[in-house]
């Protein structure tokens, strides 16, 4: 079953990714296109972290949850959200630095675009670091083998970005902007939709201070391993 509903979400949602690509196109027009794609680069040359992030968590989580430790479970879940805080702060640093030195001096970017493209930039990578927020809530929906719950946000998610482009047909000031904003609210939503059913459901999701240098440490070399091959 959960194999089958993980099929039915990815053909879904690669279905609405095609139609809402070419509607995009149309939206926003060929130059702002280009921009989203070549600036949203720029962040999600990151994104393989939150991949091989949440193969970690889960596979920690799921042996926590197999030795029946609900303690250990929730001391793991919080040092993830701990390691996760920490890579967020890394990936901030680089992308405000080296990935504004890049937008700046190597991106070729009509100079009436530099505006909406800058912002878009930025909340680009706002969506991404929430989405990031987000993996050890997934990751935690993996290890409970909730795949019904994972699919049907996943799935929700896609609609809403299909939504957004027809939001982009109004009549608005930038539409590029604007985009990027209405990615940011669903990504947002998204996190929120994670955080609302795993602490309604699960209470090793309650939030506390947990630091295991040892723990930590295993983690991050089972995750160094993934990095590698996901490199």
């Amino acid at each position: 079953q959960n194999t089958l509903v993980l099929y039915v979400r990815m053909m879904f949602t690669m279905g609405i990714g095609f139609y809402a690509t070419r509607e995009l196109l149309f939206a926003i027009g060929v130059v702002d296109f280009g921009l989203v794609n070549v600036i949203g680069s720029v962040v999600l040359m990151f994104s393989f972290l939150s991949g091989t992030m949440q193969a970690t968590v889960s596979r920690y989580l799921s042996t926590d949850i197999g030795l029946k430790d609900t303690e250990r479970l929730r001391d793991t879940f919080n040092l993830t959200l701990l390691i996760y805080f920490a890579l967020i702060v890394i990936i901030v640093s680089l992308s405000e630095t080296i990935g504004l030195w890049l937008f700046e001096n190597k991106l070729v970017v009509p100079d009436d675009r530099k505006v909406a493209a800058y912002w878009f930039f930025q909340f680009s990578l706002i969506a991404f670091v929430v989405g990031v927020l987000a993996v050890p809530y997934s990751a935690m929906l993996i290890s409970h083998e909730k795949i019904k719950v994972y699919a049907w946000i996943g799935t929700v998610e896609s609609i809403g970005r299909l939504l957004i482009v027809f939001v982009l047909y109004f009549d608005v000031h930038d539409r590029l902007a604007l985009y990027g904003a209405l990615l940011a609210v669903v990504a947002f939503g998204v996190f929120g939709a994670y955080v609302i059913y795993c602490h309604r459901n699960y209470t090793e999701c309650r939030l506390r201070f947990f630091w295991n240098a040892d723990r930590c440490k295993d983690m991050l070399l089972f995750a160094a391993w993934n990095l590698w091959g996901a490199l």
